[in-house]
This record gives C-alpha cells, structure tokens and sequence, in this order.
C-alpha cells in the first residue's frame, strides 16, 4: 500500500481523483479500529467515510491482515443494499460510492454526519455489528450476532 490514509491525506485524495471540488471546504476527522482506518470528510456536498484497511492489525504482535478484505466488504455492503431494497425491512446500509483497487479505499456516503460519534445511528451500528461477523468468521469464529430488523421513525 502506497498511500496510508489519514485526516490530512484525505481530502487531497477526494481531490486528486475529482470526488472533491478543489475550492470546497472540508473538515475531517479519523476513526478506526485494529483492522482499519477510517476518515470522515464533511464538505458542503455532504459526509462520507473513506475506510482503509490496515496491512498489520493493531494488535499486541502486529498480525498480518490483507488489505484485499475492503474489497469483499464493499462487495458485502453492495449486495446487502440490493436486499434491502427489495424487502419491507427498514434497514439503511452505507452505500459504497467508489472503490480504489489500487489502494485499498472505500468511500461511504455517510447517512448522518454523526458517524462514530454522538447520536447513534442504526444503520452504522448494524454495519460495524455484521462487519464485525464478517471478521471473525474469516478467522474461524463460527457464531454469527443475531441480526434484529430496525425501525426507524
């Protein structure tokens, strides 16, 4: 990985690849967790959530990870925003915008510019909660979360 994402990479990134205006104000914050790095950008065109996986978890001995995963889970959100669509379950999911195979990027319109932090929103706790099986499944956990339909309104 060439390009290790940051708060102050990213909205040079947005721009070098024409997903930010070069005069558009933008603020960002980081989060993440062991297994990646995430970035909100809040412009006047709204939040997203650019995520990159970590190529080393962040744990106690640095556990090799491959940041090829990002790649399933955009692939995961996609699939999962099509059954959403087409069922009654009232379940919002992150819709991925753009995907960079080069280095291992993916941009989430953010559905409320809280994401991480303050109000809870649903649809990202659900996110982190099945991401989180995902994960561990990949390990060897065996044991998926219940999944619970969410109401909103």
């Amino acid at each position: 990985m060439q390009f290790e994402l940051r708060p102050e990479t990213a909205v040079a990134y947005l721009r070098r690849s024409g997903r930010l205006p070069a005069r558009a104000d933008a603020r960002t914050t980081a989060y993440g967790g062991r297994a990646n790095r995430v970035v909100k950008v809040v412009s006047e065109d709204g939040c997203v959530a650019l995520k990159q996986p970590r190529p080393r978890l962040a744990d106690e001995v640095g556990t090799p990870a491959d940041p090829n995963r990002i790649h399933w889970e955009a692939t995961v959100l996609r699939l999962l925003a099509r059954i959403a669509r087409r069922s009654d379950a009232h379940v919002a999911v992150p819709e991925v915008r753009f995907e960079d195979p080069d280095v291992h990027v993916i941009e989430l319109r953010a559905h409320t510019p809280s994401l991480g932090g303050g109000q809870a929103d649903n649809s990202v706790h659900h996110h982190r909660r099945r991401h989180g099986w995902i994960f561990h499944r990949s390990v060897g956990s065996i044991k998926p979360p219940a999944v619970h339909s969410v109401q909103h309104g």
